[in-house]
Formats: C-alpha cells, structure tokens, sequence
C-alpha cells in the first residue's frame, strides 16, 4: 500500500488562476471556473433536466462519480444546481438524496482549498440564496486531514453528502460499491496526468454504470475517446468552454457485457425499522435512520436504554494502527474523525483541527511503547504509512509525561484525534435526535422474528407482536446470532 502524497503547496500563474505545480496545469479553467462546471458536466450529463423530470421509480440515492477532485468547484457547483432544482420541486423535494463520490490522488491542505477558492471568486456571500457561499466554506471547515481511504462530509439539510476517496483512482475505483447515474472526468490533462485516463481505469467506471449512465469531460483527446468506447460507452463531441475547441459526453450502451450491472437502489414499500438494542450501536443506528426521515421503533429488553456493555460510565475511542492499513484500520479511523468531527462541530471549531497543547488534553490519547522493540516496529510503521502528524505521531518519554500529566517510563504513539465518550449521554442524544420518529419501547424481550410478505414480525416470549416493519436491525450483542438464526 503505498503512502498518500498530499498535494504541494498551492501556486498561482500570472493571471491569478490556481496552478498545481505537480503537473504543471492550472487547476480550473481561466474562463470562467463555475461556468465551465456548469456548462461541461452539470449540464454536460443533463442533470439538471433530469432532476426536474425524476418519476416516483427514480432511484432514492442519485449518485455522480468524478475523477479529480482538486478545488471542489465541480462539487460546489453540482450542489447549487441540486438545491435549485429542488426549489423548484425537483428531485429531493420529492425524497431524493445526492451522493457525490469523488476521487482524489493528491488532496491539497485545507488552507490551500480556502486560497483556491477564494481566488476563484465564484460565489457572492451577500447573495447567498442557494447557499453556496456556505457550502464552499463548509467544505473547507470540514475538510479532511490527507489519510487514505474514505471521508464523509454533509451539508447540513440532510438531502446531499460528499464522500472523498483519497487514493490513486486505479487501486480506488474497483473497490468502490456504487451505481453510478452521471460520471465527471476531470483529471489534468491525458498528456500531463495519463494515468487518469486509461484503458483499465475506464472499464472499471464501467462496471459502475448501468445502461443509460452518463459520462462528461473537457477533454477529447483520442486515447480518451477510444478507451471509453471499448469501455462501452457511446460518444458525442461537442464545442469546448472557454476557448477549449471539443469536449465530450458519453452515454453508458454497452453491446455487451461480461460483468453484472451493479444492483439497483434498495426500495422499500415503507420506510420504517425496528431496531432489537438500546445500547450505543442501537441508538446510532436508530438516530442514522431517523435523520433519513425513517419511522423507528426501538425495543429494549431492559428497563432503560444503555444496559448491558453499554452502562461503562467512560469509553475510550481506540483507534487500530496496521502496517497495511487493513480494513479494521480503516474503519476504526473513519468512525474516529467522524466523531471528532462531530465533537468539533458541537463545539463550534473547523472539524478538521485537533486540539493541541501542554499538559493533561482534552482530546487525545497516548498509547505507550511496551519496550524498544515494539517502539522500533512502530517507527518503521509509521513511516510506511506517512500519516500526517495531526493524525498520529511518535512522542518521546519526556512529551509523553508532558501530555500524561506524570511521569513515564517509556515513549509512544499520540492519536490527537481520539476522545473518551459518555455512553449514557452518547445514547441518550441519539435516541432523542427525532422524537416524532423514533419510539423507544423499554421492557420488550425480543423472542422470535417472523417474516410475514414484506415485512418482519417481532414477538414477545408470549408470542405477542410487539412490532413490525420491512427492515429490523439486530443491535442486540450476542443474542443477536439466536434471534437472526445464524
């Protein structure tokens, strides 16, 4: 797994314009940033048409994909169209989300992002009806610190989300799990980021498109347009923005194909659940649902929600460190800034920088090194994996006594990020996140689970029917295995 290589420092040409000095390029173009985005991908995929026009069979997730995330304008831009349209009665004023993935090799910093899109001067803060001054700085609030892997990012009315993929697009895009409804490239130039536009790269995108999926880009170049047709997709040039002679759409028409086409959004003939816990994961998944305008109800076998591994009184978040950023390392770092950024947001700070300072934190947590050996082993890992310090970094004895508040015997490694959680206060904000969406029913003991249709029927030892719904979620420790028959 190689290491993440953030971007360097933002430069700007001569005119002003943003400049990436990787590859030579400017980042957006001197034309006009937010109309090229506009006119060669928003409206290059017809999104704007097709947000209008959605029928009630309209998929609830609408996914676009891009390649090439630099500056978020095509993001920024994407969004305002989005709430327009739904101004308008479009598609998420009809219970649509937006889900916008996006992959990135070389994140720049978040004050980079910020200079950038100041220079760009695409949005008035006066005039702030669609909210995409807000949005803009939002994005840059909450960017991520450069790990790999995945980062989410909401915008606060709970119909639109950003996922980051930071990574090389080749290792990211095959492990991606989506279906694509319009795709944006928008890399650098073939002829100065080849990489971006290959042969394989494009089959994979075609393994995450149905038929009807639409494609969009500033560049026709020749090897683009061969390696999307075999890829499967039909083209059609157009004249180019801002003094770019051609671009590109494409519809996804394969004649053929060897591979499935990604399964089809999950609908749900109502949008209720029945979640068997009220512990921690419980109430997460409860308050996850209810944000989403799902009807919940909760049934707790004890007499109050937090029992059972759930009442410690303290938690520590503890994030896992593996050499080859395995899937328990990745999962346990996105569930970690998540909830740092939750906590940053609560407090009214950009989430993206952790506390800092002398003597006992608030936030962070320090792992000791057992003996020299295992120092030595964490060292070689850490450099393997080139996180940034914000994340986790090496102390020696003296500032590990300094963060501990006391004396130690030995160095290690200080996650800044990490936190000690109140489960019962955890719990209890969550279950109270919607109350008119989320019934919480103390004292019902889950015996059995019947499938019944479409639906699921949990009944009582006494085999009483305690609740129904299409969807239960088992957030019940080890009696879950039982209940689900596993």
């Amino acid at each position: 797994m190689p290491a993440l290589e953030p971007h360097p420092p933002l430069s700007f040409d001569e005119s002003g314009a943003p400049l990436s000095s990787l590859y030579g390029d400017v980042f957006r173009s001197r034309a006009g940033a937010g109309d090229e985005a506009l006119a060669v991908f928003v409206d290059g995929c017809g999104l704007r048409e097709r947000w209008m026009e959605a029928a009630p069979a309209f998929p609830a997730v609408f996914t676009v994909l891009e390649l090439g995330f630099g500056l978020g304008v095509n993001f920024l831009s994407t969004l305002r169209a989005w709430r327009e349209c739904t101004a308008r009665g479009g598609a998420a004023a009809r219970g649509m989300r937006l889900h916008y993935v996006s992959v990135e090799a070389h994140p720049l910093t978040a004050d980079d992002l910020g200079r950038g899109l100041t220079a760009l001067d695409l949005w008035d803060k006066e005039d702030d009806s669609h909210g995409a001054y807000t949005a803009a700085q939002r994005l840059v609030d909450d960017w991520p610190l450069p790990l790999p892997g995945m980062h989410l990012i909401e915008f606060g009315d709970d119909t639109a989300s950003l996922t980051l993929a930071f990574g090389d697009a080749a290792q990211k895009v095959p492990s991606l799990h989506l279906a694509a409804d319009a795709i944006y490239l928008d890399g650098f130039a073939p002829s100065r980021n080849p990489q971006m536009w290959a042969a394989p790269l494009m089959k994979a995108l075609a393994r995450l498109s149905r038929p009807g999926t639409r494609l969009a880009t500033y560049s026709s170049a020749q090897p683009v347009r061969q390696a999307l047709q075999e890829a499967g997709f039909e083209l059609k040039v157009l004249p180019g923005h801002g003094g770019k002679r051609r671009r590109l759409v494409a519809v996804y028409a394969p004649r053929w194909r060897t591979f499935a086409a990604p399964a089809a959004a999950q609908t749900w003939p109502t949008r209720e659940a029945v979640v068997v816990g009220a512990g921690l994961a419980g109430a997460a998944v409860a308050a996850g649902l209810a944000r989403h305008g799902w009807r919940v109800t909760v049934l707790e076998r004890a007499a109050r929600a937090g029992s059972g591994g759930s009442a410690q009184p303290l938690l520590a978040e503890h994030p896992h460190l593996s050499p080859d950023d395995n899937l328990l390392a990745r999962l346990s770092r996105f569930a970690l800034l998540r909830r740092h950024a939750e906590r940053r947001g609560q407090a009214g700070e950009p989430s993206r920088r952790p506390r800092h300072g002398h003597g006992v934190p608030a936030e962070g947590r320090l792992e000791l090194h057992a003996d020299a050996a295992e120092e030595a082993t964490r060292d070689a890992m850490l450099a393997r994996l080139g996180f940034p310090a914000e994340f986790v970094r090496a102390v020696s004895r003296e500032e590990a006594s300094d963060l501990a508040g006391r004396a130690l015997p030995r160095g290690g490694l200080w996650f800044a990020c990490a936190g000690i959680a109140e489960p019962a206060a955890l719990i209890a904000g969550w279950l109270g996140t919607a109350p008119a969406l989320i019934d919480l029913r103390c004292g019902s003991a889950v015996a059995e689970l019947q499938r019944s249709g479409e639906r699921w029927r949990l009944l009582n030892p006494e085999g009483k029917l305690l609740a129904e719904a299409p969807l239960v979620v088992l957030a019940n420790a080890g009696d879950a295995a039982r209940l689900g028959q596993l």
